[in-house]
């Protein structure tokens, strides 16, 4: 059986939960990388899909920025 990973992303204001669970295959790590390895790839593939799962945007009111 594939070992799997779960991604998990909570709100505190809305109490609204995003959460996936992939196998190690899904992900492209190898289950004989050692454990130091293991953390480093999770770490890195969990970055990107935080990053795809949240919207998010900044107003300053009565500000307008220069594109320069």
């Amino acid at each position: 059986m594939s070992k799997t990973v779960t991604f998990s992303i909570r709100t505190t204001d809305l109490n609204s939960t995003i959460e996936q669970t992939f196998t190690f295959e899904e992900l492209n790590i190898d289950e004989n990388m050692s454990n130091k390895e293991i953390k480093k790839a999770v770490d890195d593939i969990f970055r990107v899909w935080v990053w795809d799962n949240i919207s998010f945007s900044c107003v300053i009111d009565g500000i307008e920025l220069d594109e320069n």
